[in-house]
C-alpha cells in the first residue's frame, strides 16, 4: 500500500463544479512542442502541466500520450479533460501516473495506464468522471485508483492486473470522518494472490465512510477488504455487485438490493470490463444514482429498463429482422409478414413497400415486443409486382430486412350466370373491314369474331368466284378474325379487318360476300351475311 503523508481538508464532494468560463485552457498533443499550448499550436503534455495558472483547464485530444516516470500533478481548482465518447485521450506510462491534488480538481474522459505503478491518485476534494484507470502487472500490490480523502468517483473503471493488486484503494490518513462517494464504478483486481476489488484501510483515529451505488467490486482474492486497524470503516452499499468480503471490525450496511452473482465481462483478461450479454448487472441499478447522462464510451447511461451496475452501460446489438412472405394477396392489397428480435431494447418496426427497391411508401410504425409481426398494405394497383421489406429500429440502431416481392391479383370476370351477348348491328365497311356492334348483358362475354368467304372452284380447283354460301366445288376460307372480352353491361363497336387472303380476293373480285360469325362460350353463335366492296 502506498501511503500519502499529506494534510487533508474535509470537504463534501458530491459533485465537482465546472471549470470557470474564464479559466485558461492549455492544449496538449503527443507531437506538441513549444510553450504556446494553444489549439493551433499545442504543446507537450509535460509542458501543459507546468506553470499552471489558477483555474487551468488542460485539453487533451483523442490520442495516446507518453507520460514521464514521475507523476503528473493536477493542482487545486484545475481540470484535465479528454473528448467524450469512445475515442479516448490515453495517458500511457511505465511508472508515472496522474496525481489529482484535491481542492476541486476534476478529471474527465481520460484513460490512464501504467506498467509498474499506480495510474491514478485522488486527494482530498477531487473528483473523476468517465475515467478508465488500469494498472499493469509489473509491480506487485499496485493500486489502480487510490483515494486519500473526500473524493467522488463516477462512471469510472479502476482495474489492477498486479499480483496482490487493488482495484480501488481508500486510505485516508487523517481528518476524522472522511467520505468516499462511488456512483457507477467498476473496481476489479485480476492478478491473483490477495488482490481485492475494493480495499479500505484508514489511518489511526480516522473513520473512512464509503457510500456506494450501482458499483461492481470484484477481486481474485476478495471482492472487498475492510481493514479498520486503529481507525474505523463504515461501508454502505446499494444496487452494487460483490460477494466475498473481509469486513474485520468494520460496519457493512446494505439495503437488500446488492448482488452476489459474479458479473460477466467481455474480456477481463485483456482489460475489457464492458458487460457481456447475460451479466446480472444489466438493468439492475438504481436510476436515482445515475452519475451522468453517458458512460465512458459516450453511450446513454440508461439504455434498458434501468441503469446498469458498473461503469459501462451494456449496449445490445440492433434489432434482428426477417422479412417473411406476403399473404392474403388480393387485387388491391396484401398482408406483409416478418419477425423481429428487439435484443432487449424497446423497438419499433414498419414495412417499406413500392414498385421498385426504392420503395417510397411505409406502413405505420408499431411497437415490436418480439416475434412475428404483420401489417396490411392497401390501395395497391391490380396485377402489379411490389417490393417490400421489414425495418426495425431501437436506440442501438436500425436494421433492414431482405427485399421480398409479391404480385397483386388480376381482376377476373365475375361468375354472374350464363353469358348473354347481343349483336347490335352490322354495317358494310369501305376500308377492308366489318364494323360490328356488340353488347354483354350478364355474365362475362368473350367474343370470337370470324369472317369467312366461300371460294368457287373450276374442275382444276382454280378459284373462279366468291360467295357466302357453300355449293359444289367450293371451299370455305377465313378472311378475318379477332377476339375480345366484355364485362357485364359493357357495349362496344368492334372492327374486324380482312387478313391478307381476304384483301387479295377483294382486290381480284372487287366485292366479297362474307359471313360474320360471333361465337361466345356458353351461348349460341351470332351470324350475319354482308358484302364488302373494294374502295374506289
Amino acid at each position: 500500500m502506498r501511503r500519502l503523508l499529506l494534510p487533508l481538508v474535509i470537504a463534501f464532494a458530491c459533485a465537482a463544479a465546472p471549470a470557470s468560463a474564464l479559466a485558461a485552457t492549455r492544449y496538449a498533443s503527443p507531437s506538441g512542442s513549444g510553450t504556446a499550448c494553444t489549439s493551433a499550436h499545442p504543446c507537450s503534455i509535460t509542458q501543459a502541466f507546468n506553470s499552471q495558472p489558477e483555474g487551468l483547464v488542460i485539453e487533451l485530444a483523442a490520442e495516446t500520450y507518453a507520460t514521464p516516470d514521475s507523476n503528473l500533478f493536477l493542482g487545486a481548482g484545475e481540470e484535465l479533460r479528454g473528448p467524450a465518447g469512445p475515442a479516448k485521450a490515453i495517458l500511457n506510462g511505465n511508472t508515472g501516473g496522474l496525481e489529482v491534488q484535491g481542492g476541486g480538481a476534476v478529471v474527465r474522459n481520460v484513460t490512464i495506464t501504467t506498467v509498474s505503478g499506480g495510474p491514478l491518485t485522488l486527494l482530498d476534494g477531487s473528483s473523476a468522471y468517465d475515467v478508465v484507470s488500469q494498472a499493469g502487472s509489473g509491480f506487485s500490490g499496485a493500486s489502480s485508483c487510490e483515494a486519500a480523502g473526500n473524493v467522488t468517483l463516477v462512471d469510472s473503471v479502476c482495474a489492477s492486473a498486479a499480483t496482490n493488486g487493488i482495484g480501488l484503494e481508500f486510505d485516508p490518513s487523517s481528518g476524522g470522518n472522511i467520505p468516499l462517494f462511488l456512483r457507477g464504478v467498476t473496481a476489479v483486481a485480476t492478478g491473483g494472490g490477495t488482490s481485492a476489488g475494493l480495499q479500505v484501510e484508514p489511518g489511526s483515529s480516522v473513520t473512512a465512510v464509503v457510500n456506494s451505488h450501482n458499483s461492481i467490486f470484484h477481486g481474485v482474492g476478495k471482492d472487498i477488504v475492510l481493514n479498520p486497524g486503529s481507525g474505523n470503516v463504515q461501508l454502505s452499499t446499494s444496487h452494487s455487485n460483490f460477494s466475498a468480503t473481509s469486513p474485520g471490525t468494520a460496519t457493512l450496511t446494505t439495503d437488500g438490493t446488492d448482488q452476489t452473482a459474479a458479473p460477466a465481462f467481455v474480456d477481463a483478461a485483456a482489460g475489457d470490463y464492458h458487460e457481456a450479454a447475460g451479466s446480472p448487472t444489466i438493468d439492475a441499478g438504481d436510476n436515482r444514482y445515475a452519475g451522468g447522462a453517458t458512460d465512458p464510451d459516450g453511450n446513454p447511461r440508461i439504455l434498458g429498463t434501468a441503469i446498469d451496475i458498473g461503469a459501462y452501460e451494456f449496449v445490445p446489438p440492433p434489432p434482428a429482422v426477417t422479412t417473411g412472405a406476403a399473404t392474403n394477396i388480393t387485387t388491391g392489397g396484401a398482408t406483409l409478414n416478418g419477425s423481429v428480435n428487439p435484443n432487449t431494447n424497446p423497438t419499433q418496426d414498419w414495412f417499406q413497400i413500392g414498385q421498385t427497391t426504392a420503395y417510397g411508401l411505409t406502413t405505420a410504425a408499431q411497437s415490436a415486443p418480439g416475434g412475428a409481426v404483420s401489417q396490411a398494405a392497401g390501395s395497391l394497383a391490380p396485377g402489379t409486382t411490389y417490393h417490400y421489406r421489414l425495418v426495425a429500429q431501437s436506440a442501438t440502431g436500425t436494421t433492414f430486412g431482405a427485399d421480398q416481392t409479391f404480385t397483386t391479383a388480376t381482376p377476373l370476370l365475375p361468375p354472374l350466370g350464363p353469358p348473354s351477348p347481343r349483336l347490335g348491328g352490322v354495317a358494310q365497311a369501305t376500308a377492308n373491314a366489318v364494323v360490328v356492334g356488340l353488347s354483354c348483358l350478364i355474365g362475362g362475354c368473350r367474343f370470337t369474331e370470324t369472317l369467312t368467304v366461300v371460294e368457287r372452284l373450276d374442275p382444276g380447283h382454280a378459284v373462279v368466284g366468291v360467295g357466302a354460301r357453300r355449293r359444289a366445288r367450293t371451299r370455305k376460307v377465313v378472311v378475318g378474325s379477332q377476339t375480345l372480352t366484355l364485362l357485364p353491361g359493357d357495349t362496344t363497336t368492334s372492327i374486324v379487318k380482312l387478313n391478307a387472303a381476304g384483301r387479295r380476293l377483294l382486290e381480284r373480285f372487287h366485292r366479297l360476300p362474307v359471313k360474320l360469325t360471333v361465337a361466345v362460350a356458353g351461348a349460341r353463335p351470332l351470324t350475319a351475311t354482308l358484302t364488302i366492296r373494294r374502295s374506289r
